[in-house]
């Protein structure tokens, strides 16, 4: 009896334990802040109240808010959750609030006085100490310099032919004064970047935003010369710290994409379209930021033939695992009377799966089957191109040992030109001269839009990566290929 009691109680310990481990690895990751008011002596009255952080869930992309209890000593502790390093806002009676910037697992300490009813001189010791100093000082002249900017160009996208000149002197202005006080802050390298960068993104999100305003007043399609900046708008930023600009204007970014395509397009291909558009022009990051905040928003929606398309994909693509689990835990919610299959998107029309097919595909899937597959797409009058074919080399040389094929693609070039450098450049692989209507097809299934190109299969003949790292990156490339080899 005593021995079977002992076995009870050992069996409920361990799946205690067991729950315990399951909720710990399904827990948000967290970012601690303690602060002090240090001049609490000096004021009347000691019940403060009001004081409020303010950060932005990047699951979401909704901006939450925390009380803040401050006891009469002048003490306080938060946590907020934070999958990356963020910037948040204490706020303190809606008038006065200090920016700064906190990092997961890491405790950030900021002191700072209250004086006429403001927060101020604040100081900041723990993880980003130099960089917190600047921040907080730009956040006080932030709305200053750039957050008159949107009123400004929501009036001048009205007149198109005016815009690109009021917007360059506009943002001429800024960034000088800007500069002025990063220079005032003798602020470092980081500090200068990450000022610099919120600057950038929240002037281009208020274009951006403030054309897609334009377009929602009226019925007629996007006009030819929206937001024609993002063409030439460098979107990869693979920041160490997620600014809410940032975040707020890949989110404006989506919303231009959404408003681009086709409404009747079909869901798995709208979600297809969005992920490859994210492969193109964001970091690993930003993507699965972005991706996850589209799945909510459909989560909330409760729009069945979407979560179908979008959900499976998610869980896919989406490696963060706080991420994954707050997807998961949203579905919990809502799955007893929305069913998604987990394991399938739903298929493409037919129409639209054959045009995702290929026989040039398919013939490289079956030779090297069990085989990563190293895609590269040149043509003959393309220099880069032919710069990266040394690097190919020394690529060849440090996989021989592998099961690794190379494959190549050559496109919009003549054939004895081709056959001619294959052998000047000692290309070993397998070579493809690809007509006109392979290669549309090729280029759509990997993303390509100019050359060189490189994609990569995994030994399941499916894409691992469709934008790949070139042969002259050649360390972060090895790296991806060890990860998908057996």
């Amino acid at each position: 009896m005593i021995l079977n009691s002992c076995k009870r109680s050992l069996v409920f310990v361990i799946l205690l334990c067991f729950g315990a481990v399951t909720y710990a690895a399904a827990s948000t990751v967290k970012a601690k802040i303690k602060g002090k008011i240090t001049n609490m002596e000096s004021l009347r009255d000691r019940n403060i109240s009001g004081m409020e952080l303010w950060y932005k869930d990047l699951a979401t992309n909704k901006e939450e808010k925390i009380k803040v209890y401050v006891n009469y000593s002048g003490d306080f502790t938060a946590e907020l959750p934070a999958d990356f390093p963020i910037n948040v806002e204490l706020k303190y009676n809606w008038i006065s609030s200090i920016m700064f910037v906190v990092e997961p697992r890491q405790t950030t300490i900021v002191r700072c006085e209250i004086d006429q009813g403001r927060l101020s001189n604040p100081q900041f010791f723990g993880p980003h100490k130099e960089l917190n100093r600047v921040v907080a000082a730009y956040s006080n002249e932030r709305i200053g310099l750039i957050g008159q900017s949107y009123a400004d160009l929501a009036l001048i996208v009205r007149q198109p032919e005016k815009a690109k000149k009021i917007s360059t002197e506009l943002y001429e202005r800024i960034s000088e004064g800007v500069d002025n006080l990063l220079i005032e802050m003798d602020a470092d390298a980081q500090a200068t970047q990450w000022v610099r960068q919120d600057m950038h993104y929240e002037f281009y999100r208020n274009i951006l935003r403030a054309e897609l305003d334009n377009v929602r007043k009226s019925p007629t399609d996007l006009p030819n010369n929206c937001c024609l900046f993002l063409d030439s708008l460098f979107l990869n930023f693979n920041p160490a710290i997620m600014s809410n600009s940032y975040i707020d204007f890949i989110n404006e970014v989506r919303n231009y994409l959404y408003l681009n395509i086709s409404k009747a397009m079909h869901p798995t291909e709208l979600a297809l379209k969005e992920l490859n558009f994210y492969e193109m022009n964001l970091s690993k990051s930003a993507r699965e930021i972005l991706f996850t905040n589209t799945v909510m928003q459909h989560l909330n929606s409760k729009n069945e033939l979407l979560l179908q398309s979008f959900l499976p994909l998610h869980l896919k693509e989406v490696k963060n695992r706080s991420f994954k689990s707050r997807v998961t835990a949203a579905y919990d919610k809502i799955k007893s009377y929305i069913i998604v299959d987990l394991d399938k998107a739903t298929p493409l029309p037919e129409q639209t799966r054959l045009m995702a097919d290929s026989r040039i595909l398919e013939e490289i899937r079956q030779k090297h089957k069990g085989k990563l597959v190293y895609i590269d797409f040149w043509a003959t009058w393309c220099k880069p191109c032919v710069q990266q074919f040394e690097h190919s080399r020394r690529l060849k040389q440090e996989m021989q040992y592998k099961d690794v094929a190379f494959v190549y693609f050559c496109a919009m070039s003549k054939e004895d030109t081709w056959k001619k450098m294959i052998k000047e450049h000692d290309l070993a692989g397998d070579h493809y001269l690809l007509d006109k209507e392979e290669y549309e097809t090729l280029s759509k299934i990997f993303a390509q839009r100019g050359f060189p190109h490189y994609s990569i299969l995994d030994t399941q003949g499916q894409i691992a990566y469709k934008i790949a790292k070139r042969p002259s990156e050649l360390g972060e490339l090895m790296l991806d290929m060890q990860d998908l080899l057996p």
